[in-house]
């Protein structure tokens, strides 16, 4: 997601690595990936391309987690053949991204992470993981999540979503404030054959606030889906 990276998915590698062989790579300019944050999503396509070649993973199920999500849409796009499935997470064909949020970004970037980080989990949530979402974009820093948040501004999908033909597992935080659930939704009505599954008791990070359920979805949508 924006201003992340992959430490998001710790309990994704943890469960499912038993079963599958799974990588969570950290974008550049993200985590522990040189470089930095790139400003076209044909950038991050081309460069996730060349790392599944690298390590000849191809074809794989991609997972893509609200900005990860629209580049996922985009790498499907480009490369439809590399995949054997595509799982978009908290994500949406379009991202409205408050004015009013980029203006205090620009001008006090604690306080956005603050705002982001608690947006970005439901309420019920334990104290220790919104201190973790909000540490990642402290160490990620305001121009990853700027810059970030841009790509999420300019993209629209809604002309060419529906010529994904990829199985797809779509899923969605019942109290996601980021990307509420018509997002994903929408992007379901579009994608045809997708299957969409809403998580309870979950915000924007749901494979966070309820791995279990999360992981169990995806293991479900491998095994029938895509095998």
């Amino acid at each position: 997601g924006s201003g992340g990276d992959s430490s998001i998915w710790s309990r994704q590698l943890a469960s499912l690595s038993s079963n599958h062989h799974i990588i969570a790579p950290d974008l550049p300019g993200h985590g522990q990936s040189q470089g930095s944050a790139v400003c076209e999503l044909e950038i991050y396509a081309n460069w996730l391309m060349q790392l599944t070649e690298a390590l000849q993973v191809q074809p794989f199920v991609l997972a893509g987690h609200s900005l990860g999500g629209i580049i996922a849409q985009q790498f499907a796009r480009m490369f439809p053949r590399s995949l054997r499935g595509l799982i978009l997470v908290g994500t949406g064909m379009r991202f409205d991204i408050p004015d009013g949020y980029l203006d205090i970004l620009d001008q006090d970037f604690e306080s956005a992470c603050e705002i982001s980080g608690k947006q970005a989990y439901a309420a019920q949530m334990p104290a220790d993981l919104l201190k973790q979402g909000i540490n990642m974009l402290r160490r990620n820093g305001p121009a990853t999540l700027k810059q970030d948040l841009q790509l999420c501004a300019d993209f629209d999908s809604t002309q060419w979503a529906h010529n994904i033909s990829i199985p797809c597992l779509i899923m969605c935080g019942m109290q996601d404030a980021i990307a509420p659930c018509p997002y994903s939704k929408q992007l379901a009505e579009n994608i045809s054959g997708s299957r969409l599954e809403y998580i309870d008791s979950a915000g924007h990070m749901v494979m966070q606030e309820q791995p279990d359920a999360f992981n169990r979805n995806v293991l479900l949508f491998i095994q029938n889906k895509c095998s």
